[in-house]
């Protein structure tokens, strides 16, 4: 979704090695597979920048089964899944903030048993659009509807939206 909302400026191909890859992705059925063993997230993204605050490599790591509750070890819901592994990859692009508004993908938290429609808002594309500079038009992924976006480059790269959305470190910008 992240492609199709800026217009192709964002690319995903599949490589056949990790030394390969810009975004490495891990999945894990329980809490021992992630990093932070006592987080509780259903994922996480890590990145490293060179020196001079460019993205070089992220690598993300998703729970496949609920870990607690009474569907506890229960495999994730398509849509959990689907919004979790979104919300990381827009980490791993560089939105390194969270989101207020529970309809964005980038909100600090899902309800496990609320997750109806995953999928990006326009305050998402908005966002990303922004920090990537990304042709216009883009769409709103949620309602599959073309949106305009407007890019608000602040001071030393920093980004806003018009909702003081989330701060954007310059991460990405040139890529």
């Amino acid at each position: 979704q992240w492609s199709k909302a800026t217009g192709g400026r964002i690319y995903f191909k599949q490589v056949t090695s990790a030394a390969e890859s810009d975004i490495e992705c891990h999945f894990a059925k329980d809490k021992n597979g992630l990093p932070d063993k006592n987080a509780n997230e259903l994922g996480l993204a890590t990145t490293s920048l060179s020196g001079y605050g460019d993205i070089v490599h992220s690598q993300i790591h998703l729970l496949t089964r609920e870990p607690s509750g009474p569907n506890r070890n229960k495999s994730l819901s398509d849509n959990l899944f689907n919004q979790t592994a979104l919300h990381e990859i827009g980490h791993s692009l560089g939105l390194i903030g969270h989101s207020d508004k529970a309809s964005d993908v980038m909100y600090f938290m899902v309800s496990i048993g609320e997750c109806q429609n995953p999928g990006l808002s326009a305050r998402d594309v908005s966002t990303m659009v922004s920090l990537y500079n990304a042709p216009q038009p883009v769409r709103d992924m949620q309602n599959d509807e073309q949106i305009s976006a407007v890019s608000n480059a602040g001071v030393d790269g920093q980004v806003v939206d018009n909702d003081d959305y989330m701060a954007l470190s310059q991460l990405a910008q040139g890529r």
